[in-house]
C-alpha cells in the first residue's frame, strides 16, 4: 500500500513521545578565536582572471583527477581531429603547470608527482 504525502498516517504524531528536562549547563562547546591555534600561517592568494579560469580549469582537474585515482598516467588515443587537438592541449597544459610547480621546488607536488611515476 502507497502512502501520499496528504495521507493521517504521514502527519499523525507518535502516541510514545518522549518528554526531556532541560538541563542548563554553564560550558561552552566552541572555542574563542584567540584560543584557537592556526594550523597554517596565511599566505597570498592570487585571484585568476576570468580568461586564466578557463584556460587553467581543465588541466588543473585533470591533475587533480590523477592524483586522486592513483593511476599512473593517462591513455590518450589520437585520431586527428580536433577533438584530439584540444585534448592533448589540456594535457600539455596540465604538464606545464606541474613542471612550473616543481620548477618552484613545491614539495607537495614533488611527492605527489613521485608517487604517480
Amino acid at each position: 500500500m502507497r502512502l501520499g504525502l496528504m495521507d493521517k498516517h504521514v502527519f499523525s504524531k507518535t502516541a510514545h513521545q518522549h518528554h526531556f528536562e532541560r538541563v542548563d549547563a554553564n560550558i561552552r562547546i566552541e572555542r574563542r578565536v584567540k584560543d584557537l591555534n592556526l594550523v597554517s600561517l596565511p599566505k597570498d592568494i592570487h585571484l585568476l582572471d576570468p580568461m586564466e579560469e578557463i584556460a587553467k580549469a581543465p588541466a588543473l582537474w585533470l591533475w587533480d583527477y590523477l592524483r586522486r585515482s592513483g593511476a599512473r598516467g593517462f591513455f590518450m588515443p589520437l585520431a586527428g581531429d580536433i577533438n584530439s587537438s584540444a585534448t592533448a592541449a589540456i594535457i600539455a597544459s596540465m604538464a606545464d603547470l606541474v613542471l612550473k610547480s616543481v620548477d618552484q621546488n613545491n614539495e607537495e607536488t614533488l611527492s605527489q608527482l613521485r608517487r604517480i611515476v
